[in-house]
């Protein structure tokens, strides 16, 4: 619905956001180059793993439990985060920081739209069962 698109359109502002605020890459220090390559091999890994079930807005698709899937049920926004993040420590304004805050609260809440629609599966609702954390194995 058009709810659900519209509240997954934060995240992909304040990425884009935090990306562009943040020195060139070269710049960065090792820290931020690390962590912003290992989001990067997150978000790749686990859209390989999703392949045909991946798109831009939620929908019911088919259900992808192995990969990193078998361990929480949205590694690529995880990723995301790990990548905002890693523009935070190379940047480190008070805005760049805000931003990735609001990053945090954008993914939360796309999140919880996307999952109210994939409760609709019972094959979604069963994955539920078996991984229990949305985000941080042992957090949420």
């Amino acid at each position: 619905d058009v709810a659900s698109i519209l509240w997954s359109l934060p995240s992909f502002v304040v990425g884009g956001l935090t990306i562009n605020l943040a020195q060139s890459p070269h710049l960065w220090p090792w820290t931020a180059q690390y962590l912003f390559t290992l989001g990067a091999v997150g978000a790749v890994t686990g859209l390989l793993f999703l392949g045909p079930s991946f798109a831009i807005f939620p929908s019911i698709r088919r259900i992808v439990n192995h990969g990193p899937f078998q361990y929480i049920r949205h590694p690529i926004y995880l990723a995301e985060l790990v990548m905002i993040a890693a523009c935070c420590v190379a940047c480190s304004n008070t805005l760049i920081w805000l931003l990735f805050l609001l990053g945090i609260f954008a993914v939360i809440v796309r999140i919880s739209f996307e999952e109210k629609i994939l409760r609709q599966s019972a094959e979604y609702l069963s994955y539920c069962s078996r991984v229990r954390f949305r985000l941080i194995p042992g957090i949420w």
